[in-house]
């Protein structure tokens, strides 16, 4: 497995508070990681870090090791094996913008097995699929991403059927934190397959090139809230092109100005509209944040992340 980054979200901050790095690991499984955890309380669990050996998942991303649901055989029918990946930022942050991505490759029954990714928060038992995570107001947004309807035994959304060689999947869930109490703690990933009682000999789940990141916003989120305006970016992360909508009932002049991660105006634009359209082209991969200025007022900012 080599490049999982984790999304997490956009707070809505003011853009004299940039987002750094607060968390940040790379996992290329050449070495052993605390942050991975093999589930082996599960029986036949599965995963095993190793060089995979098999007919179609038969080598890692970034050689010699990966994680795999086995490194020889195919995998089990009836069975249901996990592992974990676990973050704990710096006590007292507020969790930003983050990003998951990693490269991988699969091979099983279609819309009868797959494998699929949870998340849960703090000390929460329950796990909840990634891509149906509504905890707290959150946004998603997948690239190269199962779907809701891309369902297995049990109606579980997940990736199945034989991915076409190595894929690059990336997955944001954006959060808008609403006061400084709701921050979390910590957030677990898991990372499971689930298999029905047929057997058809297939290879199972192979990852690689782990990233996970973390992105800090710190600021007076209390000054925004009492302000009855809202604005967004959607989609958000912007993959080709995307909009930041904004309140302009009044079609009122308005200035948005895009800062990068130093605090530089990288492009300002003038609308009597209620968007305007960013183009990806236009950035350099990163996180940027934004202004909304009328009548001399700032009534409006957020953040996005450009990814390529």
């Amino acid at each position: 497995m080599k490049q999982i980054l984790v999304f997490l979200g956009v707070c809505l901050v003011s853009v004299s508070s940039f987002a750094q790095t607060h968390y940040s690991a790379s996992i290329d499984f050449e070495n052993n990681s605390q942050l991975i955890e093999i589930d082996t309380t599960q029986t036949n669990n599965l995963w095993q870090i190793g060089i995979p050996m098999k007919s179609f998942l038969d080598s890692a991303y970034s050689a010699p090791y990966a994680i795999i649901t086995d490194t020889i055989d195919h995998y089990q029918t009836n069975n249901f094996s996990s592992f974990q990946v676990k973050m704990i930022p710096p006590p007292g942050s507020c969790w930003g913008i983050g990003i998951m991505e990693f490269y991988h490759k699969y091979d099983f029954e279609l819309n009868k097995d797959g494998g699929f990714i949870e998340v849960k928060y703090d000390n929460d038992t329950n796990w909840t699929n990634i891509i149906l995570d509504t905890d707290p107001e959150v946004f998603i947004n997948g690239y190269h991403f199962y779907t809701v309807a891309d369902t297995i035994t049990g109606g579980i959304p997940a990736f199945t059927g034989t991915s076409n060689g190595w894929i690059f999947s990336q997955f944001e869930w954006a959060w808008q934190i609403g006061v400084k109490s709701s921050f979390h703690d910590s957030l677990t990933i898991r990372f499971s397959i689930n298999s029905d009682p047929f057997e058809t000999n297939q290879e199972g789940w192979l990852i690689d090139n782990l990233n996970l990141q973390l992105y800090d916003c710190t600021s007076s989120i209390e000054s925004y809230e009492t302000k009855p305006y809202t604005s967004k970016v959607f989609p958000n992360p912007v993959i080709e092109k995307s909009e930041i909508r904004f309140t302009n009932e009044l079609n009122t002049l308005s200035v948005i100005n895009i800062f990068n991660n130093s605090g530089v105006i990288v492009k300002s634009v003038a609308t009597r509209s209620n968007k305007i359209e960013i183009l990806n082209k236009e950035f350099v991969k990163g996180v940027f944040a934004y202004q909304i200025i009328q009548n001399n007022e700032t009534v409006g900012n957020g953040k996005f992340v450009i990814i390529r």
